[in-house]
């Protein structure tokens, strides 16, 4: 395996100083504009092959990986060609005359970041500003001003770090250092990585974090990407927006809003046990077991548990869920992985440390699980075993390898011949095989889901038939596989409606329907079956309606509002049920309005805008929030306009032209493309139809 660039390499040292300096020298004379070929520099520094060679491809890599997250974004580097630059762009120029504003780089729900050169300094920065400005809520302002606030106190290279922040014509904006990198969880796909390199790599990111934690920073938000990796192998933290002051008072975590008592602050699959259950004490023991669940995913591309399905699913493997082991992992997911033989006890002992539900049996310091990581890492016995007297005898028998190997062999040959051995192997090929059935159903699903927002129907059909398939030759009490054969059920029925195929899609609500109710009748106290059941019914409401039968489907849609609103009573910021909620709403508005009731059209649609406000303010989701939020405004717009007055043609306008905005700044999200499309057609349409209403 080739050596990769990253920290606990070996390389002499004055070769890695050798190395790195043609690396920084390619990185600047392509930044340059010239078109640099990797095959000319290798021909110029043979004596460095291959290890430069390795650090080309990598970089090579890394280029084409923001290349490719920038696609749509339309960036300029060109600030003087107003022709060409956008207006934020031109805005930000004109009020930051200190810097030069080459291109954007980031959108998402709360901020919108662009690379830019300080003129002082000569170095590359990279300038966040809110997104809404002066039109900000007050929640937003303090979230954007507490990351300023707790990323400036403190100080290490392995953290970004804020240079200066002040606002612009209302809206707040801070300049922070430019990675040039790519989310961790990306830069080990660029190379052969053993167990041993990862977690040296890790414990990297483990020491700044207790560096934060030092300071009184709780980040609340570690993922992937809020941890980048440049092009040197270094990692570095981001992202402070969730952060929480360990030293302020209750009245001041009170007063700035960014969490309070019942509500999930975070990115869910990441969130700790008492995250979840949206406790007021979270200390900086919630962030040993987010890391824990970073560093599971980094060494086998996986969650320790489950965290498909809903919002309230995956809430209840976090809180309940024994999170698997490394090596069943493995095992079930049929792989092969090139240092496997790193993955061992140790190392799995140490995560499942991590991992505690209960944070008091949990590693009570990050720098406690980065020593026991560097443990391992040394082979001597890690601290969450030392009391096992069996364990401590086998690390000394480590140690002594030669005198114990001639004895290992034989206790090995004997062991082989059982005939247990046999059989746990085909108890341990059936538990693989339906695993695997299992990741195959919900990765069809999935996928069938991508594909419907894709507008590529037919493929969806495909993919879900495929689910059923599989379903059909799984024992019938396998609850993942049933919840996968459901779902695929309702997406054909979904999809059928749409193309007002409505005899074959009522067989399909049947079947999923019928499977619903058996399932809550067999799991009366189970959540996530009965939402599963209202998602049905609210598919008859869609029938319904498709049949011309409105009064019918306004009762279908009464139903699953008023089920959904019960269960919002008991968890009033779950995201997963917001959604459904405007989306029955949706529906029902669109039944009013066939019976020509506008009233009560719009203040269902107006209703369905304001959910979806609320889950891109309280629960960011990045750009899949916001396009579901745009297609709500569309759809306020369009009845504006059926009452077909000046005022209210007026409003419309200035909807259709938000998100016509909106749009350009998003740029192309490649899994929600059809999506796009039609909130782009749609709006133009009804643009033209206004202009010509008032022509």
């Amino acid at each position: 395996m080739h050596d990769v660039p990253g920290k606990g390499l070996s390389q002499p040292s004055e070769r890695l100083e050798e190395i790195e300096d043609v690396v920084r020298e390619v990185i600047s004379r392509r930044l340059a504009g010239e078109q640099l070929a990797d095959e000319e520099v290798e021909r110029s520094h043979s004596k460095l092959l291959p290890e430069l060679s390795c650090r080309l491809r990598t970089l090579r890599a890394i280029e084409a990986a923001r290349a490719a997250a920038r696609v749509g974004s339309r960036p300029e580097s060109d600030r003087r060609d107003d022709c060409r630059v956008d207006e934020d762009i031109r805005f930000l120029q004109q009020e930051l005359a200190d810097y030069d504003i080459l291109e954007r780089i980031e959108y998402g729900g709360q901020g919108v970041v662009y690379k830019a050169v300080q003129r002082a300094t000569h170095r590359c920065v990279a300038i966040k500003l809110l997104l809404d400005g002066p039109l900000a809520t007050r929640r937003q302002l303090q979230r954007f001003d507490r990351e300023v606030k707790l990323a400036s106190r403190v100080r290490h290279e392995n953290i970004v770090t804020i240079y200066e922040s002040g606002s612009v014509r209302g809206r707040p904006y801070f300049a922070m250092e430019y990675v040039e990198g790519v989310p961790i969880s990306d830069y080990l796909l660029l190379g052969e990585f053993s167990p041993s390199e990862i977690v040296s790599l890790f414990v990297t990111v483990c020491r700044a974090v207790s560096a934060a934690h030092q300071h009184g920073i709780i980040h609340r938000d570690l993922k992937p990407s809020n941890v980048l990796v440049d092009l040197e192998g270094i990692p570095h933290i981001l992202d402070f927006g969730l952060a929480k002051d360990i030293y302020s008072s209750a009245e001041d975590e009170a007063a700035t809003q960014v969490s309070f008592a019942g509500q999930v602050v975070g990115t869910l699959p990441y969130l700790s046990p008492e995250q979840v259950a949206a406790e007021e004490d979270v200390d900086i023991r919630s962030d040993v077991y987010t890391l824990g669940i970073l560093l599971y995913q980094l060494l086998c591309g996986e969650f320790p548990y489950s965290v498909d399905g809903s919002r309230e699913a995956v809430r209840l493997n976090i809180l309940e869920r024994q999170p698997r082991s490394l090596q069943r992992t493995f095992a079930d997911l049929g792989r092969y992985h090139p240092g496997a033989h790193g993955v061992n006890d140790d190392l799995n002992a140490v995560l499942m440390k991590a991992l505690e539900k209960d944070k008091n049996r949990r590693y009570q310091s990050v720098d406690a699980f980065a020593a026991d990581l560097e443990r391992y890492l040394r082979g001597d016995a890690v601290e969450v075993k030392s009391d096992r007297h069996w364990y401590l005898l086998r690390i000394a028998l480590r140690r002594h390898k030669l005198g114990v190997a001639v004895a290992a062999a034989f206790v090995l040959v004997l062991i082989s011949s059982l005939v247990g051995i046999t059989i746990m192997w085909r108890r341990a090929e059936r538990i693989a095989a339906i695993a695997q059935q299992e990741l195959q159903a919900v990765a069809y699903t999935r996928l069938g889901g991508g594909a419907v927002h894709a507008n590529r129907d037919d493929d969806a059909i495909a993919l879900n038939e495929k689910v059923i398939k599989i379903a059909e030759l799984m024992p019938s009490d396998n609850l993942v596989v049933l919840h996968q054969h459901i779902a695929a059920y309702q997406q054909i029925c979904g999809i059928r409606l749409s193309r007002g195929d409505v005899d074959r899609a009522a067989e399909y609500c049947d079947a999923a329907e019928r499977m619903a109710r058996e399932a809550v009748d067999d799991y009366p106290d189970d959540v996530e079956w009965q939402q599963i059941l209202v998602g049905s019914m609210e598919l008859r409401g869609r029938q319904a309606y498709a049949m011309g039968d409105y009064e019918a489907a306004i009762e279908h849609f009464a139903y699953t509002l008023s089920e959904r609103n019960k269960l919002l009573a008991i968890m009033p910021d779950n995201g997963f049920v917001l959604d459904a909620k405007a989306i029955s709403l949706h529906w029902r508005g669109k039944c009013y309005c066939a019976l020509g009731q506008l009233e009560e059209c719009l203040s269902d649609r107006l209703a369905a805008r304001e959910v979806y406000t609320e889950l891109c303010e309280t629960s960011p989701e990045g750009n899949d929030c916001l396009i579901d939020s745009l297609r709500a405004d569309l759809a306020v717009a369009a009845t504006y306009m059926r009452f077909r007055t000046k005022e209210y043609d007026e409003i419309a306008k200035d909807a259709l032209d938000h998100i016509l905005r909106t749009l350009d700044e998003i740029g192309v999200v490649q899994h929600r493309i059809g999506d796009i499309s039609n909130i782009r057609g749609a709006t133009q349409k009804n643009l033209e139809i206004i202009e010509k209403r008032s022509l």
